[in-house]
């Protein structure tokens, strides 16, 4: 059995051996996503903590794992810390600016469907009101080429060539971009 004196001397010399290792993870996180660099290496030390205590042996190297468990951990409090500031823009009556989701409110589909073409509206309303067959043909399996894919099944078996596919999706993009 180990006394806490000397659980404490294990953790410190722990800590020594991989404090730069730390430091270069909260650095390339702070480079990325930004943030308050000593407040990102202060929750950082308590993640080490924690990952002292609950790394297992056998299923990873502990700096590898105290990586992966920094960068989860700051990842997760970031994303914490961005729900919260979009919570409080929209009770400060500021929602528009806030959800990316709210300012589409303004964005008149009848209008923009009205300035397509009659392929390019008929692309742009399965993208809005998606029809339950082709949700069911994308199935359980995620991604955006599976999507992608799935969508260009989907107009062939309308007897749509690839080329009508891509010429609207163009023209959704040129309408856009106005």
């Amino acid at each position: 059995m180990t006394t806490p004196a000397l659980q404490f001397d294990a953790a410190t010399e722990t800590y020594v051996d991989v404090e730069q290792l730390i430091w270069h993870t909260v650095h390339r996180f702070y480079k990325r996503h930004g943030g308050d660099l000593e407040e990102l290496f202060s929750r950082a030390n308590v993640i080490y903590m924690d990952a002292l205590e609950k790394h297992n042996l056998k299923r990873a190297k502990f700096t590898t794992y105290l990586v992966r468990k920094i960068l989860w951990g700051l990842t997760k409090q970031k994303q914490e810390e961005s729900i919260h500031a979009e919570a409080v823009s929209i009770v400060k009556g500021d929602a528009l600016k806030a959800v990316p989701a709210l300012r589409m409110l303004k964005f008149d589909v009848d209008k923009f469907v009205k300035e397509l073409s009659v392929d390019a509206a008929t692309v742009a309303r399965l993208t809005l009101e998606t029809p339950g067959e082709l949700l069911a043909m994308m199935g359980m399996k995620k991604g955006l080429m599976r999507a992608r894919s799935k969508v260009i099944d989907y107009f062939c078996g309308l007897g749509w060539d690839i080329e009508r596919v891509a010429d609207s999706f163009q023209e959704i993009g040129e309408v856009l971009a106005k």
